[in-house]
């Protein structure tokens, strides 16, 4: 006897879990078992029986419904299911009715708990409607069980936002859920690698690289799925770098949002913070910028200083970096795959950067990229405390001012606005020390001090520790995606092979021949020197220090 094996589900997402793999094993065995032929399976993935979907003539149990009608489907064939709830969900009459129209064509339907509707069975149809009323019931006390188990989620979430016990013990890897289920205990060395993962992070480092350099030094995972010998992975540094919980909060559904049945939500302050909101945003937006310009062939060692801002200048696709006699030269994709484009030349590498660093490193490397991540939190966190009290001083201050002026209690108040006025004094100068060491923090220095460190990353570029070098070269990796829009790959006939820098103000580019040679550094003067020049000032991230560095250079040339 042939035998057609049928798989539905309702929802798409469900194809990640079980319900698929365990029906089409389930039914397989059972049509081996009953000694069938399996010829064909069919599938209504992501159907409701509910709505009928799966019965219209899009549907795979619609057409075959219509072949069986056709005659198309030969006498004497069966079609299993694992249950009745597969075949519809819309009450026992319409698929009643369904099994009676089947059978009466020759084609009987089977189910994997054990049920035959066949030409022979139909005829007793007080015992099929009990199956099917029974199946029917089955599937109700079901739906009651999912929604009691739904309810008491829903409140047990709900008591955790109220400071309640903590809904589940399964939580990150770096903390384990204490007895009382009030609290985590946080494992420190644990804690010390999740900061790690964000700091190679916001560095330049991808998922791959992160994964790999933690198997090599060898950091064994952690977690239950990890066995021996399962080092570190891509999609687990990716789901540590995205993940909420490290900012404190819970996001229902978070490991597996396809198996959420409750409405989102999030709480915050569920756990501890255990890295900096600095350092996350830096991580989170390398890791975008990433997709964006893609990791390359040589992110590995962090080679072109440009990668992903490159463009050839005849067909604008991306130029292509390889190594030719122990130099770096690019090429545009298209030529040298013969994709339409012409301009077959090479450009050389190592030479433009050179110059390129001489000329805009320092507009690259603003303060923020000498910022301490690990000193930014707490000092905000300070600041704001000695700005409340400054507050709360000079409040105290002024409401002993105004009793003074009143005639029957002014004397009274008198002697204490010298005390008041100190402690407004001292409040002032915490908020103006504690304002010092948060720019300090975050990396604000004199114009010289900030010439000599630019020097020092400009000269660790080429340091011959790696670790060192390899450092260097991601932040201004990092920082010329902030500043450059675009380098294009051009042959100029009076000049030759050149690159073409364009800042993204789009008022200040350079021409540097591969060789080295700044050929053309074009300044549009009304635009760095006009009256209003507010669009230098909204939304530039480098804005403020560029137009400074060219007002500079601009008069210093002229």
């Amino acid at each position: 006897m042939d035998a057609i094996l049928y798989i539905r589900f309702s929802t798409a997402e469900q194809k990640t879990g079980d319900s698929y793999d365990r029906q089409r094993r389930d039914g397989l065995a059972y049509i081996e078992k009953m000694g069938w032929r399996h010829t064909v399976t069919i599938e209504d993935l992501g159907k409701s029986a509910w709505k009928g979907e799966h019965m219209l003539s899009t549907g795979a149990l619609g057409k075959l419904s219509a072949e069986v009608a056709a005659g198309d489907i030969g006498k004497g064939t069966v079609i299993v299911a694992e249950k009745t709830d597969r075949l519809s969900r819309e009450g026992w009459e319409p698929l009643f009715d369904w099994l009676r129209d089947m059978t009466r064509r020759g084609v009987s339907v089977a189910t994997t708990d054990g049920h035959l509707f066949s030409p022979e069975t139909m005829k007793d149809q007080l015992s099929i409607i009990k199956i099917l009323l029974g199946g029917q019931a089955d599937q109700s006390h079901s739906e009651t069980i999912s929604r009691r188990v739904r309810d008491s989620y829903e409140a047990a979430i709900e008591a955790a936002a109220n400071g309640g016990p903590k809904v589940s013990g399964k939580c990150p890897g770096w903390m384990t859920l204490n007895k009382d289920r009030m609290g985590f205990t946080y494992h420190a060395d644990r804690v010390a690698l999740v900061q790690d993962i964000y700091e190679q992070a916001a560095a330049g480092r991808g998922a791959r690289w992160i994964a790999k350099n933690l198997n090599e030094r060898g950091i064994p995972p952690w977690g239950r799925k990890f066995k021996a010998g399962v080092g570190w992975d891509p999609t687990t540094i990716n789901w540590i770098i995205q993940s909420p919980a490290v900012e404190g909060e819970f996001r229902v559904g978070y490991s597996n949002p396809a198996r959420v049945k409750t409405a989102p939500r999030t709480i915050p302050g569920y756990y501890e913070r255990i890295v900096d909101a600095d350092l996350v945003a830096r991580a989170r937006a390398a890791f975008e910028s990433r997709k964006v310009t893609g990791g390359g062939r040589h992110t590995a060692t962090a080679v072109n200083l440009f990668r992903g801002l490159m463009r050839c200048g005849t067909c604008g696709s991306r130029m292509y970096l390889n190594s030719r006699h122990n130099r770096y030269a690019l090429q545009c994709v298209s030529a040298g795959g013969s994709r339409g484009c012409d301009a077959k030349e090479t450009y050389l590498y190592d030479d433009f950067e050179q110059t390129a660093l001489d000329t805009i490193l320092d507009l690259a490397l603003d303060d923020k990229w000498f910022s301490k991540a690990d000193d930014t939190y707490p000092l905000t966190v300070a600041l704001a405390e000695a700005q409340q009290r400054l507050a709360d001083h000079e409040a105290r201050l002024q409401r002993a001012v105004d009793k003074v002026l009143d005639d029957e209690v002014g004397e009274l108040f008198a002697a204490r606005l010298p005390s008041l006025k100190r402690a407004v004094q001292d409040a002032t100068n915490e908020v103006s020390d504690t304002e010092k060491a948060l720019a300090r923090a975050r990396g604000v220095v004199s114009a010289n001090e900030h010439q000599k460190r630019v020097m020092e990353v400009r000269g660790a570029i080429e340091d011959p520790d790696p670790a060192i070098r390899e450092a260097s070269r991601l932040k201004v990796i990092q920082a010329m995606q902030g500043i450059v829009e675009s380098v294009t790959c051009d042959l100029y006939s009076e000049y030759g092979r050149c690159f073409k820098i364009t800042l993204k103000t789009g008022a200040y580019n350079i021409v540097i021949g591969d060789d080295g040679v700044v050929w053309e550094q074009n300044y549009d003067p009304d635009f760095y020197f006009g009256d209003n020049t507010d669009h230098l000032t909204q939304g530039e991230p480098v804005a403020s220090k560029l137009l400074a560095d060219i007002r500079r250079r601009w008069t210093a040339e002229t």
